[in-house]
């Protein structure tokens, strides 16, 4: 194993008294393999993309080389947003185990679509994390929906993924 293909992991420490904080990045090597681990979730470092972190004191890595992938989730995934119930903005979380396309829309309790954080995206396996702001919203149960569809056609077609949860907007 040559020096390229080790795994190699560097720590971040972020020192502010301002939370929640936004991560960003803009990856122009698209072969490159890295990891961005927030915790106990890791997103896939590809193109330009962000995270928030929402609390102090959380570890943070990055990880570059080959078994990066090691970190990416197992299977397709939709949490429960946080904080919950928010005013004003919330954080909603999703795994991806491929590359995918994805749309993540919020409802209201009639079933009106009233805001798209992501239509038809293209993403990379991986951990995400979309902020939602309520700024316009009046309190009251809203519902949020993931769709993302892979976009490797295999034998047994393509993967695809809906999941809905439940947020309180407190006002």
């Amino acid at each position: 194993m040559n020096d390229d293909t080790i795994p190699k992991e560097y720590p971040i420490l972020v020192s502010t008294m301002d939370y929640p904080i936004s991560i960003s990045w803009k990856v122009r090597d698209l072969h490159l393999q890295a990891v961005l681990k927030i915790g106990e979730k890791a997103f896939s470092l590809q193109s330009e993309d962000s995270v928030s972190l929402l609390q102090p004191n959380t570890k943070i890595m990055l990880r570059f080389g080959s078994e990066s992938s090691e970190f990416l989730p197992k299977e397709f995934s939709l949490y429960q947003n946080y904080p919950n119930p928010f005013n004003p903005s919330t954080s909603i979380n999703f795994d991806l185990p491929e590359d995918a396309f994805v749309t993540l829309k919020i409802y209201n309790i009639m079933g009106q679509v009233i805001a798209v954080l992501v239509d038809q995206k293209m993403y990379k396996a991986g951990r995400y994390s979309e902020i939602f702001n309520t700024s316009s919203l009046s309190s009251g149960v809203y519902f949020y929906r993931l769709d993302a569809r892979g976009v490797v056609d295999d034998h047994e077609g393509m993967s695809r993924f809906q999941s809905v949860k439940k947020m309180c907007v407190v006002r």
